[in-house]
């Protein structure tokens, strides 16, 4: 995200935490006084706090957003080639008409663990 996004998001939380800590009022006194009676010298202090604390709230976002979706990743399992194609093959036999009995059994004799091809018609 860009400097000037980050800085924004900042000034809009400092701002914030600055008017629920000290009133609405006194936070713009502070943060008006402190610019005008310095000539603009006040922004030397504002300007990196915003950037500052903008950047530790998109870290903060990003971080957080990153581990929802490593979340979502991990629920769905990879499945191998061989596992494709099981299924691939389960999907083919229903669609001919094939009962599952039928299925399980050719598949036996092609030398698929059971287990294998319980997980997959399973999964159908």
């Amino acid at each position: 995200m860009k400097k000037i996004n980050q800085t924004i998001i900042g000034g809009i939380i400092t701002i914030i935490f600055l008017c629920l800590f000290t009133g609405v009022s006194n936070a713009a006194g502070i943060f008006v006084f402190s610019i005008v009676c310095t000539m603009g010298i006040g922004l030397l202090f504002w300007i990196p706090l915003f950037m500052g604390i903008g950047y530790v709230a998109v870290g903060v976002y990003k971080a957080a957003l990153n581990q929802v979706t490593d979340e979502k990743s991990d629920s769905k399992p990879t499945i191998s080639p061989d596992q494709q194609a099981l299924l691939n093959y389960i999907n083919e036999a229903k669609k001919a008409g094939n009962t599952r009995e039928t299925i399980i059994n050719s598949l036996n004799k092609a030398g698929w663990k059971e287990d294998d091809i319980n997980k997959a018609i399973e999964s159908y």
